[in-house]
């Protein structure tokens, strides 16, 4: 079992020969160090006399009389309660963890007891780590989810997360008008956070409280619904597609809409990151943004560029030498992700907001960028597309056997299949 125990850090000695309190804990041999130099890290109720130096360097002697001597000063009193302070508060983040690992450890005793078990302060501290890793949009979705569970019941504690509870959070967001999809990409943002909990040691793993298998009895499954895209017509993607407008945000709406769905239904954020790395001739490759960080080995995607994608290419696209480059000058090298993640987040609304003027025109029901993706798998299929080269196409590579396939497509055969997807032009 983990031991903890207030000792001076002998192995860095001061200029003046003194050396720093630090709490050990030790487990099967190892042992880990931890700062008492501020009392936020004590036992929760002890009052430690803010006028106490808790960073300070101590002597043997002076560490030794504080901790063992009998006859001691008011201020070594106070220093022997702060040190054991620190001690049995490690102590109780030991007993709390049910398999004690130093990472789960480390979070009980580094944030304020009784925020250890805070549901709002598991979602803060991924929220950050994400942040810190360049994630901001995952961010925002673990920011919103407990923005909504907040809305539903404040102060919740990962234990209050129970099947019942999420039963009554379900139908609290149903009653407030949000799809199951809404509901669903919110619950498995909180499913994570039950996930690492567990992991780390701060929850039992009794408490879980989602299926796992169909035959587990009395645990909450997250709901579905089946998101079933409408195709556009021939006709208005045919609209579309060869629109014109004297205006120029309307266009580059357009233009981008159009260059997305030529290039495999690209996301906008894909597009925008696009690199000059990434083109090769008449071919482009790159991988998702939305799985460039998952644990499954992913496929590169392989776009044939037509001369209606080059085109626009070569008319918003900033010419460079560097291969580093951004294709497009919408983001910078300089921007940090935060910044990189509003800007895309404008650039995507400008252009689903003048969309939605361009139907208005054409009198075509309205789109958003993401049915670029859906038209370009469509059309595939229209024109007899088998469902292995459409998933490769997409991005949608799940299997060892199909990605083994799926490899033997050349770019002749790319080039061929996804000529057929360019709509033709109807005859006014």
């Amino acid at each position: 079992m983990a031991v903890a125990k207030i000792i001076l850090d002998k192995r860095y000695e001061s200029p003046d020969g003194g050396y720093v309190v630090k709490l050990r804990v030790t487990d099967d041999r190892k042992s880990k160090y931890f700062s008492t130099g501020h009392k936020k890290d004590a036992l929760k109720g002890n009052k430690i006399a803010d006028t106490l130096e808790l960073n300070r360097k101590f002597t043997q002697r002076e560490f030794e009389a504080i901790m063992n001597g009998k006859r001691l000063t008011d201020k070594q009193k106070e220093y022997r309660q702060a040190f054991a302070s620190f001690e049995a508060k490690a102590v109780e983040c030991i007993n709390a963890l049910p398999v004690f690992s130093f990472e789960g450890f480390e979070k009980l005793y580094m944030i304020n007891r009784g925020a250890k078990d805070s549901l709002k302060i598991a979602f803060d501290e991924k929220a950050k780590e994400l942040r810190a890793g360049g994630k901001v949009s995952s961010a925002v979705n673990f920011e919103c989810c407990i923005r909504s569970i907040e809305k539903h019941k404040k102060g919740l504690r990962l234990a209050d997360v129970t099947p019942a509870f999420l039963k009554t959070y379900e139908r609290h967001m149903l009653d407030n008008g949000k799809s199951k999809s809404t509901i669903g990409i919110y619950l498995r943002s909180l499913r994570v956070i039950m996930n690492e909990t567990i992991a780390d040691g701060r929850l039992d793993k009794s408490l879980y409280p989602f299926r796992k298998a169909k035959s587990e009895k009395g645990k909450y499954t997250i709901p579905t619904s089946r998101n079933i895209k409408k195709a556009m017509s021939a006709e208005d993607l045919s609209k579309l597609f060869y629109y014109r407008s004297e205006i120029k945000a309307i266009q580059q709406a357009a233009d981008f809409w159009k260059l997305s769905f030529l290039c495999n239904g690209m996301n906008i954020k894909d597009l925008l990151t696009l690199k000059w790395k990434n083109v090769d001739g008449d071919f482009i490759k790159f991988e998702r943004s939305k799985t460039s960080d998952t644990k499954d080995v992913s496929e590169p995607i392989i776009a044939h560029l037509k001369p209606e994608a080059m085109a626009i290419i070569r008319k918003y696209g900033v010419k460079s030498l560097s291969p580093e480059s951004l294709v497009f000058p919408v983001l910078s090298d300089k921007m940090d992700a935060e910044r990189q993640y509003m800007k895309i987040q404008n650039f995507v609304h400008h252009i689903n907001k003048n969309l939605a003027k361009i139907c208005k025109d054409l009198k075509i029901p309205k789109i958003t960028t993401y049915a670029a993706r859906h038209s370009f798998a469509t059309r595939l299929m229209q024109n007899g597309a088998n469902v292995a080269f459409i998933q490769k196409s997409l991005g949608h590579t799940s299997s060892k056997t199909t990605a083994a396939y799926l490899g033997s497509f050349e770019n002749d055969a790319i080039k061929d299949l996804t000529d057929k997807i360019i709509p033709i032009r109807e005859v006014k």
